[in-house]
């Protein structure tokens, strides 16, 4: 996958369409999902990353429609290992890597909204699906590189006789992200992670948790992630003021959204409240204010109620390349990109954030 200077752009995804019957029905937009996955590869962007969540589209699915029709965007399918026997998942992830010849990326998420996971019948504790997730990736590695029959006998799973047959494309096994901002999300992502994810944070407090998984790699023996991510939501434009017209006109939009929705339990019934750590980091920091360092902005986080990764980069096309240098400047060269206006904001970021961010890297040696 593409890597210029040392960093990783990752994008969104358009994949549902409206229910025309006027429901709540999730419905796949496959040509919505080619187009918005052939420009991510056109304007710059490395990977597109593939949710999951209980009300989701299957995100193999859409994986192998968007691998059907791109060259080289790589694919970073996210999976709850509640969801999936570790070997069924082993062959799901070798078989899409197969079909896109080398582009995928394994995306695990222990799953920080206990209603959300009780929807899937998932009704362990957050300690417990770490555990659970450091034995499933020991699992996949192992069926994606063992050349004779195995057995397993652990916590979570027990196997007998599994033959591996479905290997990657490349033959290895395939790298495998992790994320959170608990003490468990630290320990498994510093002994098994290959990239370690976090939600955008001021940038003292991504160096606390950076170096907080070091410290644990050091302590396990391990060498720690081989990478980085950090995940926010750009709001950019020519110039600073334009950026921050943009911003306060999305955060009407966002909290007009949250109070039309709580009457009818939107929110709750189709994510509910925030229990992951990162959400409730994100709040805390919120009430210290509302803008942190250049360009860091907290208040949709309180709009939403922090459901996901929601802190904001606002500013000039400069100003937040800039920002996103500084991160880099901490040893992340991984940046998931969201976007709240679809498809344009990403066609914006690729034309116009992007190229900037590459040059300052460039220009630091990076």
């Amino acid at each position: 996958m593409p890597e210029a200077f040392g960093v990783t752009f990752v994008g969104g995804l358009q994949t549902t369409r409206a229910d025309p019957a006027g429901g709540a029905r999730t419905l796949f937009d496959p040509a919505a999902t080619v187009t918005s996955a052939q420009v991510l590869e056109a304007i710059g962007f490395d990977q597109a990353i593939l949710v999951y969540s209980s009300y989701s589209l299957d995100p193999f699915a859409i994986a192998a429609t968007v691998a059907s029709h791109t060259e080289r965007l790589g694919l970073v399918i996210a999976l709850r290992p509640n969801t999936a026997a570790p070997t069924a998942a082993a062959k799901s992830y070798a078989t899409i890597d197969q079909l896109s010849a080398g582009r995928t990326q394994v995306h695990l998420i222990a799953g920080g909204n206990e209603s959300d996971q009780w929807r899937d019948g998932d009704f362990i504790d957050k300690d417990a699906r770490y555990r659970r997730m450091g034995e499933y990736i020991d699992i996949l590695r192992r069926a994606w590189s063992s050349e004779t029959s195995f057995d397993h006998d652990g916590e979570f799973y027990r196997i007998v006789d599994y033959t591996p047959k479905v290997k990657p494309f490349a033959g290895v096994p395939l790298p495998i992200s992790l994320g959170g901002s608990s003490e468990a999300a630290y320990r498994v992502g510093a002994e098994r992670a290959d990239v370690f994810a976090l939600w955008g944070e001021p940038l003292a407090d991504t160096r606390g948790q950076l170096d907080r998984v070091r410290a644990l790699a050091t302590e396990a023996g391990t060498a720690g992630p081989e990478a980085y991510m950090i995940s926010f939501k750009p709001v950019i434009a020519p110039s600073d003021e334009l950026a921050w017209a943009k911003a306060d006109a999305l955060l009407e939009r966002l909290t007009a959204h949250r109070a039309r929705a709580r009457p009818r339990g939107e929110i709750a019934r189709h994510v509910g409240l925030p229990g992951a750590e990162a959400s409730k980091r994100i709040l805390r920091i919120a009430e210290r204010g509302a803008v942190h360092d250049t360009a860091l902005w907290t208040e949709p986080a309180q709009a939403t109620g922090a459901i996901g990764s929601s802190a904001a980069l606002v500013g000039g096309y400069d100003t937040v390349a800039s920002a996103v240098a500084a991160y880099a400047d901490l040893g992340i060269r991984r940046f998931s990109f969201s976007a709240y206006g679809g498809l344009d904001d990403y066609i914006e970021m690729g034309t116009q954030l992007l190229p900037r961010i590459r040059a300052l890297l460039d220009g630091h040696g990076a």
